[in-house]
């Protein structure tokens, strides 16, 4: 049976692909097949030569320059921007010159990583998507079909963003960036006989011909934002890396968690929270005294709140993935892994350190008024807190506690989770 590794495109998100590529190494994973789209199909060519540290190495110091002459690295960070405003001018000379920006960088560094020898004589088969404008069609390439002079000229095709990057000219027919047919080429592998096929999907622009799930298919994509695909920052990359690494052992079953991380002996203790939050919240009635409850009620069983609970039932641990969404509020960091016990003692800890300034900005109900009216505006870590506060506070505030239910949802659901864990911790 064949078995395929789909490497999507993005640009400086491939950065993620490399953290993938590592973790498949340890879990001891061999591939007949690599196709890859885009940067994707540049990683494909190393990863077929079977050269994972000179992936690291490149990747590790890789810069714009690298990339692009003249290059800029672009995202929506103000200080980036205004930081890189000197070479705008120059960035965009070259831009008009070259109809794109000129990539020669790009394909001098694939040149010097791309060992023939290495490329052909290895078992693994290689196929890059590419789009052929002449003739408005996708085009793939397979090894079969290259030769030793012309696999850059396909990894270049198939990398060719237009209009950020110039169109490649092969045999007088002009190529672009394979995204623009199938972005994460699983159609492809299967075409080259993949029967078994682990996909990474980077999140990019882009057309995704086939998507999960799909038996025999492990689907590794990231949960958080990668940046932007022409951002070459270094912090980016490294914490890229680790992302990429630590999905795929989340995908494997070697670590758990959705956003956040934790390590797999933990397991017993995620299965006895999602027992112990199903418990809560399938007798929300006897969590809070009768006398509160008359005015919670229809709001509680009515769809509404209903429907925003099935939205975590997506996930295998639908209240940890809650409480994931609780931590994504308060920026904790991604790229760690935690341990599940004092990741909720840490979580509650902030929540309940917000009290103070919630008790003295919402004391009365002009307050309370404002804060509804402007409710599209306030940040979730904020909404969580007030609706935590009020849950704490007595049945004077009831009313408060339920017009918040009605009008703030999700974080509604998760400042009840965090009042069940108050609860219990207490």
């Amino acid at each position: 049976m064949k078995k395929a590794l789909v490497l999507g495109g993005g640009g400086s998100k491939g950065a993620y692909e490399i953290g993938v590529w590592k973790a498949l190494d340890e879990l001891d994973q061999h591939f007949d097949i690599v196709c890859g789209t885009s940067i994707g199909a540049m990683i494909g060519v190393l990863y077929v030569q079977q050269e994972y540290d000179t992936a690291y190495e490149l990747w590790s110091n890789l810069t714009i320059d690298d990339v692009m002459l003249n290059g800029i690295d672009l995202d929506m960070d103000i200080e980036l921007i205004m930081s890189q405003k000197g070479k705008y001018k120059a960035f965009l000379e070259s831009f008009v010159e070259h109809k794109g920006a000129d990539i020669t960088p790009f394909y001098n560094m694939i040149h010097r990583l791309y060992d023939p020898e290495k490329f052909f004589n290895s078992p693994i088969d290689y196929g890059c998507m590419c789009v052929n404008v002449s003739k408005r069609s996708a085009a793939p390439f397979l090894k079969k079909d290259m030769k030793k002079d012309t696999v850059l000229d396909y990894v270049m095709a198939s990398a060719s963003c237009y209009p950020a990057f110039p169109m490649k000219i092969i045999n007088e027919e002009k190529y672009v960036d394979g995204g623009y047919a199938d972005n994460v080429p699983i159609k492809l592998a299967q075409e080259m006989g993949a029967e078994e096929i682990v996909a990474v999907d980077l999140k990019s622009v882009g057309r995704n011909v086939v998507k999960g799930p799909m038996e025999h298919l492990i689907y590794i994509e990231p949960q958080v934002s990668l940046g932007s695909f022409l951002l070459f920052d270094h912090e980016r990359i490294m914490q890229n890396m680790q992302l990429g690494y630590l999905d795929t052992m989340k995908k494997f079953h070697r670590l758990l968690g959705s956003v956040y991380t934790f390590p797999l002996h933990d397991e017993e203790a995620i299965l006895d929270f999602e027992e112990e939050m199903q418990e809560g919240f399938a007798h929300l009635k006897e969590e809070i005294e009768t006398d509160k409850m008359h005015l919670l009620t229809e709001k509680i069983t009515s769809l509404s709140l209903l429907i925003g609970l099935n939205k975590f039932h997506i996930y295998d641990a639908p209240f940890t993935a809650m409480l994931e969404k609780a931590a994504q509020a308060f920026s904790f960091d991604y790229h760690k892994i935690y341990d599940f016990q004092d990741f909720k003692y840490q979580l509650l800890k902030v929540v309940q350190a917000y009290t103070p300034d919630i008790q003295s900005g919402l004391s009365d109900s002009d307050n309370i008024k404002r804060l509804l009216h402007n409710i599209k505006d306030i940040h979730l870590a904020e909404l969580i807190c007030v609706n935590f506060y009020y849950l704490l506070k007595d049945e004077k505030n009831i009313a408060v506690v339920w017009l918040l239910a009605t009008m703030t949802n999700d974080s509604f659901l998760i400042a009840y989770l965090l009042y069940l864990m108050y609860k219990q911790q207490n």
